[in-house]
């Protein structure tokens, strides 16, 4: 008989790259942050009056932050 196919353990994968980490805070972070799923930025054209229904859309689904721009940032701490 062929051997059976083991599930791959979430906590071997992660001990591998804690040296990558500077806490184990981090570590654990990073894999809550890995379960996430990323939402792609997309160009959304309105037509004239759409945009009130489309921000009370936005709120009824808690996702505000979705239809903001993004705050002024100082491009020499974004280099660093």
């Amino acid at each position: 008989m062929a051997p059976k196919k083991r599930k791959a353990e979430s906590d071997s994968s992660n001990a591998g790259e804690q040296h990558i980490y500077k806490s184990i805070e981090h570590a654990a972070h990073s894999v809550k942050v890995a379960k996430k799923s990323i939402l792609m930025e997309r160009e959304l054209k309105l037509r004239g009056g759409e945009f009130p229904n489309f921000l009370r859309e936005l709120r009824r689904r808690k996702r505000e932050k979705i239809g903001q721009y993004v705050a002024p940032s100082n491009i020499m701490i974004v280099r660093e």
